[in-house]
């Protein structure tokens, strides 16, 4: 993980075991399992909240590759978008919500 993910907070870290989210590209990779034999790659966008839950949703690039003679695959999750700029965003919406006294 890193340190700038980190730094989205509130996010819960997939686990070693744990299934992959169900529409995941992963997981309609891993359903062919000659594409982890043969070494094959895949990509796609998906949606950060179903890799990492939290309350921000943005998109993600999801690149997946089979590790052969492994059996497994390899996941790279990529944030396109500026987590600055993210961080930005919340601090105005937060800033411009309604507040009721009772």
């Amino acid at each position: 993980m890193s340190d700038e993910l980190k730094e989205v907070g509130r996010i819960d870290w997939p686990k070693k075991g744990q299934p992959v989210p169900r529409d995941s590209v992963t997981h309609s990779f891993n359903k062919d399992f000659d594409n982890i034999k043969n070494g094959e790659t895949e990509e796609g966008n998906y949606s950060f909240v179903d890799w990492f839950g939290g309350r921000r949703d943005f998109e993600i690039v999801e690149e997946v590759i089979g590790l052969g003679g492994y059996g497994k695959t390899l996941t790279v999750l990529t944030i396109t978008e500026d987590l600055e700029d993210l961080e930005e965003h919340d601090e105005l919406v937060e800033s411009w919500t309604p507040r009721f006294k009772r």
